[in-house]
């Protein structure tokens, strides 16, 4: 999504897939916003990737949606009965968010 983003086809592309979501695949779609197969894209992904600066100073996930094994284990035995698992997003979510201490 990032990669898509930052060479302004991101939008595009969210159009385009919800435009077109019964007729063509998001693969199919993809070729058609970025204007390139898939081999050219792919290595194009590569590129950018490899490019994307990476040390101690680069966060990826915000900390607090981060928990080791033992915390999340102790979370979710809290927590799983303010839990509901939504079918039509294929999801879990939360019944009452204010209940719900991450700490």
């Amino acid at each position: 999504m990032m990669f898509l983003h930052k060479k302004g086809l991101f939008t595009s592309f969210v159009r385009e897939l919800h435009a077109n979501q019964n007729e063509t695949s998001a693969v199919e779609t993809l070729i058609d916003v970025y204007g390139a197969g898939l081999v050219a894209i792919e290595a194009d992904w590569k590129t950018w990737v490899s490019s994307q600066p990476y040390d101690e100073d680069v966060t990826l996930v915000q900390a607090a949606f981060v928990m080791n094994k033992s915390k999340w284990d102790r979370w979710w035995q809290d927590n799983s009965d303010r839990l509901y698992w939504d079918d039509g997003e294929g999801i879990y979510r939360v019944r009452n968010p204010k209940l719900i201490d991450i700490e």
